[in-house]
């Protein structure tokens, strides 16, 4: 969770290491730190080749709650995934004629991205503070148990 808020912060602008650039990275290197924020931040959350996963943080607002199912979402649909969504639409268009039709009627091919907004970022950031709190007393507690058991 420290990445996930290092990270926004960066892309907010906001890093004390590094205020104000936010607008002058190149979009395919802000697009993958975005990635990786995202597929960061979810991990924990998703159940993956036989270990478990970590439940979000209690207390969580209605909308903090939504805001992580749609992070988790979108890890498992778009950043992590190529799954055709309507966030991402996959084109395969194998025959040449089929692709110049498809930009004559169309237009150019075009990647689209759909970037997280500040306050977007600034909900990730919200997420994972409250998250890595309760990481951390779920690690003094087993710390505790297993002090206890000695």
């Amino acid at each position: 969770m420290f990445d996930v808020i290092e990270t926004s912060r960066y892309l907010l602008g906001e890093h004390p290491e590094a205020e104000g650039h936010d607008r002058q990275m190149p979009w395919h290197v802000r697009r993958t730190l975005e990635t990786g924020l995202f597929v960061t931040y979810a991990r924990p959350f998703v159940q993956t080749r036989g270990s478990g996963h970590m439940k979000r943080a209690p207390g969580l607002n209605a909308e903090l709650q939504a805001s992580h199912d749609e992070i988790v979402f979108r890890r498992n649909r778009v950043y992590a995934h190529t799954d055709q969504s309507p966030l991402r639409r996959i084109l395969e268009m194998k025959d040449a004629k089929e692709r110049a039709a498809w930009v004559e009627n169309r237009g150019e091919l075009r990647e689209e991205w759909f970037p997280p907004t500040r306050e977007g970022l600034q909900t990730a950031i919200a997420l994972a503070q409250a998250h890595l709190y309760r990481f951390l007393q779920e690690i003094d507690e087993v710390r505790e148990q297993i002090l206890a058991s000695t």
